[in-house]
């Protein structure tokens, strides 16, 4: 793919191509939003992830895209509803804790610092790894 070989504009258009001969191509959707967020062109990237999830509701991997990407650009109550959706879908190719602390940091950054520190504590429970449970638990007590 272009993008790989460091010409992202070569890439967006040969994903352009690849949605006008299949607009119902998911991966091409999805994968152009993340292209376009790492173009900065947020409105782009959430159109593209926005159009991928009405494809497939089911698909936590774009509710974590457009999550992070609401996050960034301050949409808090979006990025929190799409990560509860990633929580209740329970996708296996994403950790629940990791969706829990960017809940966490979303209600935190929303003002509603208990609901944060409730998230960061479910995150640090589900947490397999030793070191992330630490940074969660971290998290949580810097906030209350």
């Amino acid at each position: 793919m272009r993008w790989q070989l460091g010409n992202p504009q070569g890439a967006l258009q040969d994903l352009n191509q690849s949605i006008k001969l299949n607009p119902k191509y998911l991966e091409s959707v999805g994968i152009r939003g993340l292209l376009r967020f790492n173009l900065g062109d947020i409105p782009g990237a959430l159109s593209d992830l926005d159009r991928g999830i009405s494809l497939n509701t089911s698909n936590g991997d774009l509710y974590v895209l457009r999550g992070m990407i609401r996050l960034v650009a301050g949409n808090n109550s979006g990025a929190s509803a799409d990560f509860q959706r990633v929580i209740q879908l329970k996708p296996p190719s994403v950790e629940l804790s990791d969706m829990h602390g960017a809940l966490g940091m979303a209600k935190f950054q929303g003002g509603d610092s208990q609901a944060a520190l409730v998230s960061l504590q479910a995150a640090a429970q589900l947490a397999k790894d030793p070191s992330a449970r630490q940074n969660y638990q971290q998290l949580g007590a810097a906030m209350s």
